[in-house]
């Protein structure tokens, strides 16, 4: 799983449950932080402290992008795709990589 962090408008992460290198080091956003787990597919949870300044309060200033994506994935395969394995030879490997992206603004 990839995760994309980004501020608008003078917004500043002040903590968050990542690891802080990103925040303590003060890199500049877009953060990327990549996530990898086996079969169990328990959720991610994760915390993000956001300041906002008088002119932003209103304001959307969080945006938070995720991309997910399966490999050996079978049970997600469409009916077409599936057609189109099944007429590969008996010597052939394949290797289904299924992704999904989406973002939130906050």
């Amino acid at each position: 799983m990839t995760i994309f962090i980004d501020l608008a408008d003078q917004g500043r992460i002040i903590d968050w449950s990542f690891n802080e290198t990103m925040i303590r080091e003060n890199w500049q956003p877009p953060y990327f932080i990549y996530f990898s787990w086996g079969k169990t597919g328990r959720p991610l949870k994760f915390t993000i402290l956001v300041e906002k300044t008088l002119k932003t309060f209103g304001k959307p200033i969080l945006e938070i992008g995720i991309g997910g994506h399966w490999t050996h994935a079978e049970k997600m395969r469409p009916k077409k795709y599936q057609e189109f394995v099944n007429s590969l030879p008996d010597y052939s490997t394949l290797t289904d990589w299924v992704a999904t992206y989406e973002s939130w603004i906050f």
